[in-house]
């Protein structure tokens, strides 16, 4: 989801999250914490309470930035909190100017996110005319830029940041697709499979992430999945995520081989790094929940406990998956040790995960962990999750998708076996 808020005023924002719900305070970046930690206290002539001099509060915009920063890097929902009641640092230590704003904006270009302007002062007036002028000169509209100069209220930000189940009674069909990884030939045979294909009215499509990388048609998948489809889902996985930083320059590692490669063959077909990164990663959404005749099916990229979505549960089948972090979902959930590092469990995990989804009544569809490391089960070996990642991209491997009839009572097991002579790995 990728969503920075920029909120002016210190209202407080408490009820804007349903509780329980997880501690929205941590995704908070206050100014004036800023200021405490870098500022001293003091008083000139005129009596005014002076806590931060020039310097000191250079320095805390530069904790800000690094601070912001190092969010992005997680995709993670960011809340920045100042002031706008005049810009001078003077008169407000705690205001954000113009320039603060300009370097924040930059920030977000480089990480590709949008950003929000949310006014604390005003609870009627979404687009107050007495603070638009402030930032005359910090938006520049043009057509490639992602940047939003949008004015929102406070109680607008959970509705931005929910997600709903979609009923897909409606379809037929609905086929559910598992890491792709760069392998196009395997993607068309397995779209043939299906009665229609793609641009079936009957068919809602949903893939699980992992479009590209080490697959060698990556060409193939992107011709494939163009041009958008108003029956097609993409949710987002961890090599959509390598593949948008890569093509914006913004790594905290080294780049992955892979990535490169990808957009290197991409390049040499025509296809710029916008035009992937705009045309077919950005369609990505972290997070899709369905219904289909009595159950409700989750799809991440990773799988995730239901507890996971619980703590971010606004009422009934409304879930605020904006306050998840990208990696959270693309990883999934793992033991603690692995979770410190950033990594992932791919064995003895899917039993328990297995019966927390069962518990909780809902099916989990989800790619990123091979079957032959979850002990060797197959999608429909299990009661309430459905693992679709088979190693398409080595030689043995599958591309591997089920297609569940619109009352959920039937799934079909669709795989194609893979035509990579690259030796998978142990």
């Amino acid at each position: 989801m990728r969503r920075l808020f920029v909120i002016f005023g210190h209202q407080a924002i408490d009820s804007i999250f349903p509780s329980p719900i997880l501690d929205w305070r941590s995704y908070i970046i206050d100014m004036g914490d800023f200021r405490s930690l870098y500022g001293s206290v003091g008083f000139s002539f005129e009596g005014r309470l002076t806590t931060l001099t020039d310097r000191a509060r250079k320095l805390a915009m530069t904790a800000i930035y690094g601070a912001i920063e190092s969010k992005m890097t997680m995709g993670e929902t960011i809340f920045l909190r100042g002031d706008l009641t005049g810009l001078s640092t003077i008169d407000s230590p705690d205001t954000l100017t113009t320039k603060d704003v300009k370097g924040v904006i930059r920030l977000a270009r480089a990480y590709d996110y949008t950003v929000h302007l949310v006014d604390a002062h005003h609870k009627n007036s979404p687009n107050p005319t007495d603070t638009n002028s402030a930032f005359d000169g910090v938006w520049e509209q043009k057509p490639d830029r992602k940047i939003m100069r949008d004015w929102v209220n406070m109680h607008d930000i959970v509705q931005i940041l929910t997600v709903t189940p979609h009923d897909l009674s409606e379809y037929e069909r609905i086929v559910l697709v598992g890491d792709i990884q760069g392998a196009g030939d395997e993607l068309q045979e397995l779209i043939a499979k299906v009665p229609g294909g793609l641009d079936s009215p009957h068919n809602f499509w949903i893939f699980v992430g992992d479009l590209f990388d080490r697959g060698t048609t990556p060409v193939t998948v992107y011709n494939t999945l163009l041009p958008e489809r108003k029956n097609v889902v993409i949710v987002q996985g961890n090599h959509e995520i390598a593949v948008r930083r890569a093509s914006l320059g913004t790594f905290n590692y080294d780049k992955p081989d892979d990535t490169i490669e990808t957009l290197r063959q991409l390049e040499e077909a025509g296809i710029t790094k916008r035009a992937v990164r705009e045309e077919l990663i950005n369609r990505s959404v972290p997070f899709f929940a369905f219904t289909v005749g009595a159950r409700e099916h989750w799809v991440s990229h990773g799988g995730v406990i239901p507890a996971v979505l619980d703590a971010v549960t606004a009422a009934p089948g409304r879930y605020v998956t904006g306050l998840l972090a990208d990696e959270v979902l693309c990883r999934g959930t793992n033991n603690t040790e692995r979770a410190l590092y950033g990594k992932t469990n791919y064995r003895v995990f899917a039993d328990e995960l297995d019966t927390a989804c069962a518990r909780r009544g809902i099916v989990q569809w989800f790619g990123h962990r091979h079957e032959k490391r979850m002990e060797g089960m197959s999608p429909l070996d299990f009661e309430a999750i459905r693992p679709l990642e088979s190693g398409v991209e080595h030689r043995g491997g599958f591309l591997t998708a089920v297609m569940l009839s619109n009352n959920g009572a039937v799934e079909t097991l669709i795989r194609v076996p893979s035509t990579s002579t690259v030796k998978p790995f142990r």
